[in-house]
C-alpha cells in the first residue's frame, strides 16, 4: 500500500516521517538507506495520542529506537503545522522522554521557527579521561538519551575524532553505547562553540540536537555558560541556537526545512 512521506532537515540532520504506525525496524533501516532507499538519519513516526497533540516514534538509521531526537521534533513540529494542518501552537508532543511543548513562528519567507523544550538534563558524571596519550574534561549527561561530551586539552585532528569517538562511544561511565559529542572550539566573546557528534544508530551526523543541549549543559557545569544567555553551536551541518532557562531545562530554536515528499510502498523496504 502507497503511504505519503515527508522529508526534513535541521542543521543538516534530515528525517523520513510518516504517519503509519505499522512501519517496522527493518522498513525503516532500508528507507534511510542512502543509495537505494530515501535517505535519512532517522525516520519519525506520526502517531495519534490520548495525552498529547501528537505522538512521535523515533527510529534510527540502523534500525534502533530512540528515545528522544531535538532537530527531529523540530522537523516533527514543523511537518505537523505545515503538512497536517496543526494550527495549535504550542503544540505537546508525547516522545519517548515524556510530554514536551514546542512553540513556532511563521516567517515572512513562509518557514518556521520552532523552539523546543528539551527538559532539565541530568549530569550522570564529571571526570577526566585519558586516550591515546592525550586528556579530556568529560561529561555524561543524559537528554533522555545517553551522550559523552568531550573537552580536548589539544585540538584533535580528522584521523584522531575517528578513533577517539570510536573508543568512547563504547567505553564511558555508561553501560551502553553512548553519542560522543566533541567541542573543538569555545567562543565566550561571541557566545558561540564547535562540535563534531557521533550518533549511536546513526554514525557521523551533520549535527544533533540534544547533543548541543548536552554540550550546554556541560558547559553550565564548566561555569562558560550562564541561564538564559543564547549561545549558539555550530556543527557540520549548521547552526542550533540555544539556552537555558531559570529551571536548567535546554531549550533550542531554529528553522527546520523540508526538502521533498513523496510516495512509498513499505512492502518494497
Amino acid at each position: 500500500m502507497m503511504m505519503k512521506f515527508f522529508k526534513y532537515q535541521a542543521a543538516g540532520n534530515d528525517f523520513v516521517i510518516v504517519k503509519e504506525p505499522t512501519i517496522t525496524s527493518e522498513n525503516a533501516e532500508n528507507i534511510c538507506e542512502r543509495h537505494f532507499g530515501v535517505g535519512a538519519d532517522g525516520v519519525l513516526i506520526h502517531f495519534n495520542s490520548d495525552s498529547s497533540d501528537a505522538g512521535m516514534k523515533i527510529f534510527n538509521s540502523d534500525g534502533s529506537t530512540a528515545q528522544m531526537c531535538g532537530n527531529g521534533l523540530r522537523c516533527f513540529v514543523s511537518y505537523l503545522v505545515t503538512d497536517y494542518g496543526l494550527g495549535k501552537n504550542p503544540l505537546k508532543i508525547e516522545t519517548g522522554r515524556g510530554e514536551l511543548e514546542v512553540k513556532w513562528e511563521k516567517l515572512r519567507n513562509g518557514k518556521l521557527s520552532v523552539e523546543a523544550n528539551l527538559g532539565r538534563p541530568e549530569l550522570k558524571s564529571e571526570e577526566t579521561v585519558e586516550f591515546n596519550n592525550k586528556n579530556f574534561d568529560a561529561y555524561s549527561v543524559s537528554m533522555g538519551n545517553p551522550h559523552f561530551v568531550l573537552f580536548p586539552s589539544v585540538k584533535p585532528d580528522a584521523s584522531e575524532i575517528h578513533r577517539i569517538t570510536n573508543h568512547f562511544q563504547k567505553n564511558s561511565s555508561w553501560n551502553c553505547e553512548v553519542n560522543v559529542e566533541i567541542v573543538t572550539d569555545i567562543n565566550k566573546r561571541s557566545k558561540s562553540v564547535f562540535v563534531i557528534v557521533k550518533e549511536r544508530g546513526a554514525g557521523f551526523t551533520l549535527s544533533c540536537g540534544t547533543g548541543g543541549g548536552a554540550v550546554m549543559h556541560s558547559l553550565l557545569q564548566k561555569n562558560i555558560v550562564k541561564p538564559d544567555e543564547r549561545w549558539k553551536v555550530f556543527f557540520p551541518g549548521g547552526e542550533i541556537t540555544y539556552r537555558i532557562n531559570d529551571r536548567n531545562e535546554i531549550i533550542m530554536s531554529g528553522v527546520p526545512e523540508k526538502v521533498f515528499e513523496g510516495m512509498l510502498d513499505p512492502a518494497e523496504f
